[in-house]
């Protein structure tokens, strides 16, 4: 990888599992799997606009809770892509909570979730704070292949593997680009 995204591991490698890719030049990131995500401080949660959960095993959704903590009052929107029953636990966790306290003039974050086939996406749902996390179905968008998300500075990929459950594999691929070092073509 070039010094474009910057790879972390967010515990050690026989903890939760959990991996950071933190975008250098853009207040972005993305988390393949979210297991404990007390190593991370909120700015860099904050920073997370997709999320991608290889299964629903608890080491790898244990930290939806955080994260919803920390967005909950901002107006952003995080993706999360997974294998079949992704959005059935993002719904599960979010009615797990009472908000009463949301309405119309709450601020507006979403989770958008979609689970993935290599038929491509199933159950695209919608969750928004203001309508209390109610779930809109969404119309299911078309998966080029295996490609879960096509960025115009790259992609993310996926297979569908056996865990005893199915379980998704990822890969992230920057596309090609050129990089201009000035003080080496000075």
């Amino acid at each position: 990888m070039t010094l474009l995204v910057q790879p972390r591991l967010v515990n050690d490698p026989f903890s939760d599992a959990g991996l950071l890719l933190d975008f250098r030049f853009g207040n972005r990131a993305m988390l393949f799997d979210i297991g404990d995500l007390s190593p991370l401080s909120p700015r860099e949660i904050l920073r997370v606009s997709h999320v991608f959960v290889s299964h629903m095993h608890m080491d790898h959704f244990a930290g939806f809770d955080r994260l919803l903590r920390l967005f909950l009052y901002r107006n952003r929107t995080v993706h999360f892509f997974g294998p079949p029953g992704v959005t059935a636990a993002v719904q599960a966790k979010l009615n797990a909570y009472t908000w009463n306290l949301l309405d119309e003039q709450s601020h507006d974050f979403m989770i958008a979730a979609c689970d993935w086939t290599p038929g491509g996406f199933h159950h695209c749902r919608l969750f928004r704070a203001r309508s209390g996390f109610a779930r809109e179905d969404t119309a299911s968008t078309s998966a080029e292949g295996n490609v879960l998300l096509d960025d115009p500075d790259f992609r993310v990929e996926a297979a569908m593997l056996d865990h005893g459950v199915p379980c998704l594999a990822f890969a992230f691929q920057e596309k090609i680009r050129v990089n201009v070092q000035k003080p080496q073509l000075e």
